[in-house]
């Protein structure tokens, strides 16, 4: 096959989530755009019950699927610079139960929660993935989800939401 690169699903959803990525930083704002664009391109499981079947397939499926997932964990830190409230818990707690063993949703969890203002919940889905990776995998947790749990025990300004900051970026107060 002779095709233009332009008309494969996968790399129109590959490039539109390496420009979110270069976007990320400087505008979040269009990079959520960029990465809702993309996901509303994906339909089910890639190549569908034909992956099963065939081992190539199978294995550029896995590489499609978590291509998705970094574009879903993209757009959770995306809205929780775009959006007051960040993303929608009721979301990531979907995607922990889908996904169980990434650690990257059960942290941004974590902090949606305690930025909702439910810091004990946040601490008991640390105890829950905490749990689940010690019984089922027998390994610890992240360094990064212990950092995590400190910060929210220490109430750390540095995770508070950007929706209850009262200061503008001056210094000005906003209240």
């Amino acid at each position: 096959f002779d095709l233009d690169p332009a008309c494969v699903d996968s790399v129109r959803f590959a490039t539109k989530v390496d420009a979110a990525r270069s976007l990320f930083a400087n505008d979040p704002a269009e990079a959520l755009a960029r990465l809702d664009e993309a996901i509303v391109m994906w339909e089910g499981p890639p190549f569908g019950s034909l992956a099963q079947d065939v081992p190539s397939l199978r294995v550029e499926a896995t590489r499609l699927e978590e291509l998705r997932l970094a574009a879903v964990e993209l757009r959770i830190d995306c809205k929780f610079e775009v959006r007051p409230g960040g993303p929608e818990i009721g979301d990531l707690e979907r995607l922990v139960v889908e996904h169980k063993y990434r650690e990257g949703l059960w942290r941004r969890l974590m902090l949606a929660l305690y930025q909702s203002g439910r810091q004990g919940e946040a601490l008991s889905t640390f105890r829950r993935v905490r749990k689940i990776l010690g019984e089922e995998l027998g390994i610890e947790v992240s360094r990064e989800l212990v950092e995590l749990e400190d910060q929210i025990l220490r109430q750390d300004p540095a995770i508070e939401s950007r929706s209850t900051e009262t200061t503008d970026a001056l210094g000005r107060d906003l209240i």
